[in-house]
């Protein structure tokens, strides 16, 4: 972490990636990719629940199979499985997406105090700021790291 220029150290952002972002960042090239290389270069901290973790590996080898695409995801997902950091959800007293299965990208932001939610999902990016958790689709979160890096300059 950096300290800012009040001697106070600034935290690194925390997100949640949900499975549309991280499977179009695992098969191809853009702006979901650089999402994860920017979570490579340590950017940003990357929080997972385990049903985050199991949507994953479900939805990408789904997708290679349905597809016929060439890339394993098995590596990409042992890799943010082992870089990631795990919390245990905040249980959302009642449904807040249109569609339920989303909620669990809420739960997890909720328990990790993140900042964002990266997400393709329209149901999701309807949302806009709920509990104060922006959600964005990748390539605002990539301005919004581009604009924190540069402040930090």
């Amino acid at each position: 972490m950096k300290e800012s220029g009040r001697g106070r150290r600034r935290e690194k952002i925390r997100a949640v990636i949900d499975t549309s972002v991280l499977v179009a960042g695992v098969f191809w090239r853009g702006s979901a990719r650089q999402c994860l290389v920017r979570f490579a270069r340590r950017e940003f901290e990357l929080v997972v629940s385990e049903a985050i973790l199991q949507e994953y590996a479900e939805t990408a080898w789904d997708v290679k199979n349905e597809e016929d695409l060439s890339p394993n995801p098995q590596p990409w997902l042992n890799w943010i499985s082992n870089r990631a950091t795990f919390v245990a959800p905040v249980p959302l007293a009642e449904p807040v997406s249109v569609d339920p299965e989303d909620d669990k990208f809420l739960e997890c932001a909720l328990a990790a105090w993140a900042q964002f939610i990266v997400s393709r999902d329209r149901d999701l990016l309807r949302l806009e700021k709920p509990f104060g958790i922006e959600i964005v689709d990748d390539r605002q979160f990539l301005r919004r790291l581009d604009q924190t890096a540069a402040r930090g300059k």
